[in-house]
């Protein structure tokens, strides 16, 4: 029989598992921010400048485990070809270039889905037979976000915390790393690839509709508890 150091080993141990491998994104209380990847489309494609279009809002697809890293690469390159330019002074009879901003990429390498135990403890570790998988899109957002990636023709928005990056939704990579006896799979790592797009300095994109989430919501209804109480005590 464990006694009771071995029973607070246990509990410690399954506490931190639960911690760190969340499962249904919309039961999820907590206050911990979820990065978010919005699905838009474009109003008026291809007719007006992005940061005149206005995009509906097709889907807020929340991650399951908050990412690890977030890759973003900025470059500048010359706006025209010239040579003869050397150490910030142009050659004799030609005109210094200037140079325009690019961003390069966007990605989310390693992004978690795991819903092993879920499964384990649903099934009694495999015993029952049933359909429950990350290719189910109510489970999470994988499966949606493999769709979009598909059709090539949504932007993402991906929002988390400061960070607010916009451009196509270019590619999914997945790979399953666990599956169930029956082959469902369990466990997965998803690469996303993002293609920036330009706007201009400090501007998002604009986007109908309240796009507000539930962290925000959390946030406001926390600050207005706050001021309430700063008010009573003045």
């Amino acid at each position: 029989m464990p006694n009771a150091d071995d029973l607070k080993a246990t509990l410690g141990t399954t506490l931190k598992k639960s911690v760190k491998y969340r499962k249904y994104v919309w039961n999820d209380f907590s206050i911990v921010e979820k990065a978010r990847i919005q699905i838009l489309e474009s109003g008026n494609f291809g007719t007006v400048p992005l940061n005149e279009d206005e995009f509906n809002l097709v889907d807020d697809l929340t991650v399951q485990i908050n990412p690890e890293k977030f890759e973003y690469t900025h470059s500048i390159k010359p706006s025209s070809p010239l040579y003869g330019y050397r150490s910030g002074y142009a050659a004799p009879g030609r005109v210094r270039p200037s140079f325009v901003s690019e961003e390069r990429s966007l990605g989310i390498p390693r992004l978690l889905f795991d819903i092993y135990d879920e499964y384990n403890a649903r099934t009694l570790n495999g015993t029952i037979v049933e359909s429950f998988s990350l290719m189910n899109d109510n489970v999470t957002s994988l499966p949606n976000l493999i769709q979009y990636a598909e059709e090539g023709k949504y932007y993402a928005y991906f929002c988390w915390g400061d960070i607010r990056k916009f451009g196509l939704l270019s590619g999914v990579s997945v790979e399953y790393t666990a599956f169930s006896p029956w082959g469902q799979p369990l466990k997965a790592e998803a690469d996303v690839h993002i293609t920036p797009e330009y706007l201009e300095k400090g501007k998002t994109p604009r986007i109908k509709g309240d796009i507000s989430s539930p962290v925000d919501t959390v946030k406001n209804a926390g600050k207005k508890i706050l001021n309430g109480v700063k008010n009573i005590f003045r």
